[in-house]
């Protein structure tokens, strides 16, 4: 089943073997598919690949960040005059009906306010469990954010409520992005119908008191960012969403707590919590280089 007028879009880093199989997949859902590389160990390979599939590719000459990268590729998509982007990381695998479903939701009758973005639920199977319950009484529910893996954006959207921001360079970016077009008076939605499945980072479960909690297992880098730039979106929109905010702070909070607790180089994520957290107080962004 194809969605018309989608331009399917998959961010690379150095992805494994299984790819461009799963690319050819999501191409069959869809009228176009970009790939945006951003300076892969094998891109050269990755290009002819991708070129012999029928993929656009786009080749960065170093690691820009994900901001920037889907940025490029919605800006290929609109000169080629598609209406919507559907985003993919380079491990998912969509469900066959995935597109086709988002695309329905987003012309669905009844939305008071114009879609701006409409997100897929997933299974996450290192927790066990759906991001919402499926509903056979509700196709959908709008929400304050979306993950970027499994979206579908307006791009008349986009156009209204700008570009992704580069400056975060990694995680963080598609929350900020749907409070942003919330706040441009566009509506956020999530299907109820699981549409992938899904898990963040390497997780692993571990015994805290009574129940089992998950851990992402995030790099000491990663930990920075989603500390920094979560802190700066909380800080951003805090009066906008308040409700959002607190739930959200709250959850990092839990996950820097965990981190510390469980996971493999404590001291030095704990470092880069610690980093994150000054920098995200200042309003520091941009790429760091190096941990200290």
């Amino acid at each position: 089943m194809t969605a018309n007028g989608v331009c399917a879009v998959v961010i690379t880093y150095n992805p494994d073997g299984g790819f461009l199989a799963r690319a050819r997949a999501i191409a069959q859902q869809v009228d176009d598919l970009v790939v945006v590389d951003n300076y892969s160990y094998s891109q050269p390979e990755l290009r002819r690949e991708c070129e012999v599939a029928g993929f656009g590719f786009i080749a960065n000459p170093q690691n820009l960040g994900v901001g920037v990268a889907l940025n490029q590729a919605v800006q290929w998509a609109q000169r080629r005059g598609f209406p919507w982007a559907l985003f993919f990381d380079q491990d998912s695998l969509p469900k066959p009906d995935c597109a086709a479903e988002l695309l329905a939701i987003a012309h669905a009758a009844g939305h008071v306010r114009p879609v701006g973005l409409v997100g897929a639920n997933y299974w996450d199977g290192s927790r066990g469990q759906y991001l919402v319950e499926p509903s056979s009484a509700q196709r959908w529910i709008e929400t304050a954010s979306v993950i970027t893996s499994g979206s579908l954006l307006s791009i008349a959207a986009y156009k209204v409520a700008g570009p992704f921001r580069e400056d975060f360079f990694i995680d963080s970016i598609d929350i900020e992005y749907a409070l942003r077009l919330r706040a441009h008076g566009f509506a956020v939605l999530l299907s109820s119908k699981p549409l992938m499945n899904h898990a963040i980072g390497a997780p692993s479960r571990h015994r805290f008191l009574w129940k089992y909690v998950v851990c992402s297992n995030h790099s000491p880098m990663r930990r920075y960012y989603i500390t920094r730039n979560r802190l700066i979106v909380v800080r951003s929109y805090f009066r906008r969403e308040p409700l959002w905010a607190l739930k959200h702070l709250r959850g990092l909070v839990n996950h820097c707590v965990l981190t510390v607790l469980y996971e493999k180089e404590r001291a030095r994520k704990f470092r880069a919590i610690a980093l994150g957290l000054c920098h995200g107080l200042r309003g520091v962004s941009g790429k760091l280089d190096r941990l200290l």
